[in-house]
């Protein structure tokens, strides 16, 4: 988790102008670790995504107890049961494809804890997404509450896929100068 924020904040730190940070999924804890120290980030938009406390991990913000939708090898998770976890409300064709840019990710970045919430220091936005079976939707509501603003989608764990256009509404709304 450390190495992904890194390289998210030397991305970040090219960037002169005003910026709103989007955070999917795991993808959310590197960047609530190190969005907060690049001055041009003016807000965190997190999409079914890990808004965790200081101290979290992804794996200690679901109980400690590896999901049954987890394939652990040796060092790697790999997701399976994709299908109903990631794409339930997708095309078969749209699922095919998006299973294919699926790659293993490594154990140690679902266990690295934060040791810093730039939530706390920019405003964030918080996509619920209903139909999402990756991250309950009673979890989603508790993150939620740490943002200053929250929307809902009737979407799986992957709005870009489903419902584009509403979640370009929400993102257009979001990087408006008054949200």
């Amino acid at each position: 988790m450390r190495d992904d924020a890194e390289v998210i904040r030397e991305i970040l730190s090219q960037m002169q102008q005003d910026i709103v940070v989007v955070a999917h999924s795991y993808g959310a804890i590197p960047a609530t670790q190190v969005a907060h120290q690049v001055p041009a980030v003016r807000h965190l938009v997190y999409v079914a995504g890990f808004q965790l406390d200081m101290g979290q991990s992804l794996l200690s913000s679901v109980g400690g107890e590896i999901p049954s939708w987890w394939i652990v090898n040796e060092h790697k998770v790999i997701a399976d049961q994709t299908e109903d976890v990631f794409y339930n409300d997708l095309d078969p064709r749209v699922i095919v494809w998006a299973q294919s840019k699926l790659l293993p990710t490594s154990f140690a970045s679902f266990t690295e804890p934060l040791s810093a919430t730039a939530w706390r220091h920019v405003p964030s936005t918080y996509v619920i997404c209903e139909r999402d079976n990756a991250i309950p939707l009673r979890a989603q509501e508790v993150m939620a509450q740490r943002g200053r603003w929250t929307f809902r989608l009737p979407s799986s764990h992957t709005p870009m896929l489903s419902r584009p256009a509403e979640l370009a509404e929400i993102l257009e709304n979001v990087a408006s100068p008054t949200p």
